[in-house]
């Protein structure tokens, strides 16, 4: 349906786009699932969209920081592994320094390896239907676009690979405020609107416990 993702103005204070974090499943699945994929997207073959995807779920970068990255981005070697974005990029307009876990570490060794230091890891013009590459990958992997959430229909577009990051955090037991700034937000107020917010399920699984 070409209007599906075609949405009437909101009203002040409405989410006009309700996201949803991947679970940590259909994270795990939709890694895997994309590393063995054949097909291309705008240039890109299944181990680019694998490390492209690891490396937002890793930092919760959006499409265009991804975009901008390079080789010579990473610090893998340095005393705390991180990457850099320049303040040209980052949505604040600061220099970042993001730091990134053993595990990414691990695979960007080997995707890294002999690629130039200046030249975009991800080139071309996929940003401009990165929705509908991850789209595409959530097919191919057995994961719903959509769920319905009490009541309320919760989208895994691209961006909610930044909201998966966030809510990893939280599953992590960080406290609000050190996830606010590896989220890189202004405010709290705008990592409380992912980080610890339950889902039905979820909510429906903790109370089975009580007995």
């Amino acid at each position: 349906n070409p209007l599906e993702e075609v949405f009437a103005g909101a009203r002040s204070g409405e989410e006009t786009h309700a996201r949803r974090p991947l679970t940590p499943e259909e994270s795990v699945r939709l890694l895997a699932t994309t590393r063995q994929s054949t097909s291309l997207f705008r240039g890109l073959c299944g181990t680019d969209r694998h490390a492209m995807y690891s490396v937002a779920l890793s930092t919760g970068f959006r499409v265009g920081e991804l975009a901008s990255l390079t080789a010579g981005s990473f610090r893998l070697d340095a005393e705390v592994p991180h990457v850099v974005l320049h303040p040209d990029i980052d949505k604040a307009g600061r220099a970042v320094e993001q730091p990134i876990p053993p595990s990414l570490v691990a695979l960007l060794r080997t995707h890294l390896e002999d690629r130039p230091t200046s030249d975009p890891l991800w080139p071309g013009k996929w940003p401009d239907d990165a929705a509908w590459m991850l789209r595409s990958d959530l097919r191919d992997a057995g994961i719903p676009y959509t769920v319905e959430d009490a009541g309320v229909t919760r989208y895994a577009d691209f961006h909610s690979l930044r909201h998966s990051y966030i809510a990893s955090l939280d599953r992590a037991g960080l406290t609000l405020k050190t996830a606010m700034r590896l989220a890189r937000h202004s405010t709290p107020v705008l990592t409380a609107k992912v980080y610890g917010r339950a889902s039905l399920r979820e909510l429906g699984d903790a109370v089975s416990t009580l007995g």
